[in-house]
């Protein structure tokens, strides 16, 4: 308190004849601290002392009034609004976007009774906001930061999360049941055994001839309305027997288990891999780091998989042409 009889004159000096009381009033000053940036204060007490917390605020409030902070960033909006994460997306500031070197981002968790924001500083556009609530209400918004100083708050945006159980729903109405296509398409009981895709070799044999009727709707329901030819042009299957990769027979049934049956391994394997029970694709695929020479990636596995390991492909992208051209498809394991 030694400088209080000062005070006047050094808050006039620090305001520069300006009221800064808008800027303090948006970034959450309390009213009394707010006095501090009108400039106009004839004296102060220890009451004042609650404001020493906000002088970062109250200094930007300062900075943005002599011109010298970008201002709020602009098309603050959200995409991809996940069970756990979302992306965010902002456009640079109007004024002085150019002097821009990293934002601020503050988000909270609505709802709740402590509503005060968490902080990930020096973060750029798109970022991915991640370890979120399901099914949860939130409240965001950027600052652009230079050298200067943090300039004014974005405009906020609110979104809620995916429910979790709704998802799960989803991912279990998705799921595909080949038991259930043999059974609608009325294949009989005795050739029920066939419609797996873990049919044993002394079923296939012995039931063979009595079901060769009924092989037409032991693939389409086999393929499950999937076009599996990728693959099994893959695993080496003819071209002569890929209508049975999407599920259906061009030729007599002689003439299909004469030509196509050495494959039929390959075949199932193929309508395993595209009906789940082969690892799926992986989700939230995304870069976590990137330097001038590497990459750092992170992914979720896919659901309900025991899958082991990974194999990463990649390759060059001409950035002039946007036409890509093939530097390596290399495997790597992680």
């Amino acid at each position: 308190m030694i400088c209080a009889p000062w005070a006047a004159d050094t808050f006039s000096c620090l305001t520069n004849g300006v009221d800064h009381t808008g800027c303090c009033k948006a970034r959450g000053l309390p009213q009394q601290c707010q006095e501090l940036c009108a400039g106009n204060i004839t004296q102060i007490d220890f009451s004042y002392f609650k404001c020493l917390k906000y002088m970062n605020d109250y200094t930007n409030c300062l900075l943005q009034g002599y011109g010298v902070l970008p201002s709020a960033p602009t098309q603050l909006h959200i995409s991809n609004i996940d069970v756990n994460f979302v992306i965010l997306h902002w456009e640079e500031p109007l004024t002085l976007g150019d002097t821009v070197k990293h934002y601020n981002l503050h988000y909270r968790q609505m709802g709740l009774e402590d509503m005060s924001y968490k902080t990930i500083s020096m973060v750029h556009s798109p970022y991915i906001l991640e370890n979120l609530i399901s099914d949860s209400m939130y409240e965001v918004f950027v600052e652009a930061v230079n050298i200067h100083g943090v300039g004014e708050p974005s405009s906020r945006a609110v979104f809620q999360t995916s429910s979790q159980l709704d998802q799960e729903k989803i991912e279990e109405a998705s799921a595909y049941n080949l038991t259930a296509c043999c059974l609608a398409a009325d294949l009989t009981a005795v050739c029920m055994p066939l419609c797996s895709y873990n049919a044993n070799m002394s079923d296939i044999k012995s039931l063979a001839g009595m079901c060769a009727g009924e092989l037409n709707k032991l693939v389409r329901c086999g393929a499950g309305g999937r076009n599996h030819g990728d693959c099994c042009t893959r695993r080496g299957v003819p071209t002569s027997c890929l209508s049975i990769c999407s599920g259906v027979i061009v030729d007599s049934l002689i003439v299909t288990a004469t030509s196509c049956i050495p494959f039929i391994g390959n075949i199932v394997q193929c309508f395993e891999e595209g009906t789940g029970i082969l690892p799926g694709p992986v989700t939230e695929l995304h870069a976590t780091s990137v330097t001038n020479t590497s990459v750092t990636l992170q992914w979720e596995p896919p659901t309900d998989s025991n899958a082991s390991d990974y194999v990463i492909h990649y390759k060059k992208v001409d950035n002039i042409t946007m036409h890509e051209t093939v530097l390596a498809i290399d495997s790597v394991r992680t």
